[in-house]
């Protein structure tokens, strides 16, 4: 995973493109309606040939698709420290998680949702005290359970 600043021309739209029925590769008829704009940050998750599977946060949605990997400009990922984890952390309206330092670690509740199919709704909630493994390569921290048998287990990686 990278950050990446979109690098176009001003007033440049640069289309998000599909990710099925041979997308992005077949063209044109790959291209979606959303785009973004020189200067706007993404989420690098992968990149394949000329193109880069990106990330939006937009400030009403998100969008997820391909991107040609030749118009992003990657942007080292700079070690953070425990303060910047803490904080409300909030996906729209599906979810939330909360973290607050506590010495070393970070004490972290959080709830989400998702809707499934035939109206089923699934949940989730969380609360743990966590201890971010903080370098210049990942920002990374892990969560697991203090018992014997593993009963969560995760990753949470910080961005910008």
């Amino acid at each position: 995973m990278e950050i990446a600043r979109v690098k176009a021309s001003p007033g440049e739209k640069l289309y998000f493109m599909k990710d099925h029925d041979a997308c992005p590769e077949k063209g044109d008829s790959c291209k979606e309606k959303a785009y973004i704009l020189n200067g706007d940050e993404v989420l690098v998750s992968k990149r394949r040939g000329q193109w880069a599977c990106v990330w939006f946060h937009g400030a009403k949605t998100a969008t997820v698709g391909w991107l040609d990997a030749e118009k992003l400009l990657g942007k080292p990922l700079v070690p953070g420290k425990l303060d910047d984890w803490s904080g409300d952390w909030n996906f729209y309206k599906t979810g939330f998680l909360k973290f607050r330092k506590d010495g070393a670690a970070l004490k972290v509740e959080g709830q989400a949702y998702w809707r499934g199919l035939n109206d089923n709704v699934h949940t989730g909630d969380i609360s743990a005290r966590i201890t971010p493994q903080i370098t210049a390569k990942n920002n990374v921290a892990q969560l697991k359970d203090g018992g014997g048998s593993i009963l969560l287990h995760g990753q949470l990686q910080l961005f910008g």
